[in-house]
């Protein structure tokens, strides 16, 4: 199984470590953005033949294997991933742009609630996420 449905082309980012994702959707997204604003590449997950898809919803067990640190507290660039309710076959993931006091936050994402389009939604709480993914510097 690819990561990517046939006929949609991926991404070819050679100067980030790891394999191409596909254009548009969620993983590429938030990947590509992580490493513009910080400049950490490790959300480009490697992938070797006979590996199990990226989708969304494994972010959180290749965060760990590749040693990323995960958490329930939101932060500024941190990975947002979703697996409940409609995200519950692939997986969702977003960036969070900016957290308020009461814990509440917005997330900068692509593909959702239309597909291939970047959107933001604001004042989300930390119980919807399934854990947060935080980038280091490198």
């Amino acid at each position: 199984m690819d990561d990517w449905s046939a006929g949609e082309v991926p991404t070819n980012l050679a100067a980030a470590p790891g394999p191409d994702y596909p254009h548009g959707q969620c993983t590429e997204f938030a990947a590509r953005t992580v490493r513009e604003r910080t400049g950490f590449a490790g959300f480009y997950f490697p992938r070797a033949p006979g590996d199990p898809p990226r989708h969304a919803k494994s972010w959180p067990m290749l965060a760990t294997a590749a040693g990323i640190a995960s958490g329930s507290t939101p932060r500024v660039n941190a990975v947002a991933v979703f697996t409940d309710g409609i995200f519950a076959t692939w997986g969702h993931v977003a960036v969070v742009t900016d957290v308020y006091g009461d814990q509440s936050f917005d997330v900068i994402e692509s593909n959702w609630p239309r597909p291939l389009t970047v959107g933001t939604r604001s004042h989300l709480r930390p119980e919807t996420v399934t854990t947060f993914l935080y980038p280091t510097a490198e």
